[in-house]
């Protein structure tokens, strides 16, 4: 069985509960007032892009340390393999489902991984984030690979930028609707999980505080942030324009003391499978738990039950299928090509990446 980064499933269980709980309030039968936890739908889809981040590199990173190439052909192979099957059954239901109200834009955007740049349906909202990570998995290898030498200064020129550009797209009006959905208004996010992948040597030299007591302060501190954004519109520009990098920082340190830590309540096995299935479960909770609609599918506590078994239809009949597919492709293509096979056996079965490689291959980083 391979080996799995600990306490990386928790943390997608937990976020996975946020944006439910988010997506949650307002739904029929609820009569829990969820407003003010609305904010950590979104905080939620922002740890998703910083574990993204910081998978990825750490996989290209060690593959080139391996290998000394990062094959571009075989990330994309593999993506493609991991995010389109169940995302396109979940655009084609949907589509049926809502076909006299959608209109062709919508359903094109989606497909095609831009709905980020153009207003949304409810039932398709969620495809932004998705969108956003189709964008950075485009983008991120091709430049790690072509100007590796580059990578840190480029992700910290990304982190310091992007709050400025924001900043100026609220100044000239343009910020509603593009701040928070546009991929360069969010890069930073991404990009601080990718800067922690390259600092893991840097930040070992201080594994002595990361795994103190008193550095349970910063994920508490993390995780109040949010509540900043709903205070006032005011404090809600204060927080995108500068706070959030301050946050984006707070939630990669935060991942990096998991990690360590192997904290127990983040391996348990409930939580630890509703990682696993937490992008199936991201992708089908928006059809249900949607306080527009009245339809009976979308009242509490049914919708989450329908969300649960649709998610759990797609992780088994559409998911892990295609995966095995992918993977039996990969053993022939190994027995064809001893050499190469021999050097990727090597390298899957090496501690941190073969823990790496799992997650990533198992657990799609979620797009809220």
């Amino acid at each position: 069985m391979k080996q799995r980064l600990p306490s990386l499933d928790g943390l997608r269980a937990i976020s996975i509960i946020m944006v439910m709980l988010g997506h949650l309030s307002g739904t029929a039968g609820l009569n829990v007032n969820l407003t003010w936890l609305m904010p950590y739908a979104q905080f939620g889809v922002r740890v998703f892009f910083v574990i993204s981040g910081f998978l990825i590199t750490s996989i290209l990173i060690r593959e080139r340390e391996k290998t000394g190439r990062i094959s571009l052909k075989q990330f994309y192979l593999a993506r493609m393999y991991r995010i389109f099957p169940p995302a396109y059954v979940l655009i084609i239901v949907t589509v049926a489902l809502n076909r006299t109200t959608l209109h062709w834009g919508d359903i094109l955007r989606a497909m095609t991984y831009t709905s980020n740049y153009s207003p949304r349906p409810w039932v398709l909202a969620h495809t932004w984030s998705l969108s956003v990570e189709e964008q950075f998995y485009l983008l991120w290898p091709a430049v790690i690979a072509f100007f590796f030498r580059y990578r840190t200064r480029l992700l910290v020129m990304t982190i310091a930028f992007t709050p400025v550009l924001n900043a100026a797209l609220f100044y000239f009006g343009h910020g509603t609707g593009i701040v928070g959905m546009y991929f360069p208004t969010v890069a930073d996010s991404l990009a601080m999980g990718c800067l922690l992948a390259i600092a893991q040597p840097w930040l070992n030299r201080y594994e002595h505080i990361i795994c103190s007591n008193a550095f349970l302060l910063v994920p508490v501190i993390t995780l109040a942030l949010p509540l900043i954004a709903i205070s006032s519109r005011r404090m809600a520009i204060v927080n995108t324009l500068a706070l959030q990098t301050v946050e984006y920082a707070g939630i990669a340190l935060s991942i990096d003391n998991a990690v360590r830590m192997h904290w127990k309540a983040l391996n348990i096995a409930p939580l630890r499978w509703l990682g696993v299935m937490s992008y199936s479960l991201y992708l089908w909770q928006q059809m249900f738990l949607d306080r527009h609609s009245s339809a009976a599918w979308t009242k509490f506590p049914l919708n989450v039950a329908l969300a649960m078994l649709c998610a759990c239809g797609s992780y088994f009949l559409v998911e892990r299928p295609v995966l095995q597919f992918r993977d039996r492709r990969r053993s022939a293509n190994v027995q064809l090509e001893p050499i190469a096979g021999a050097v990727s056996h090597s390298c899957n079965n090496n501690g941190l990446e073969d823990a790496l490689h799992s997650v990533i291959c198992t657990n799609g980083a979620l797009s809220e």
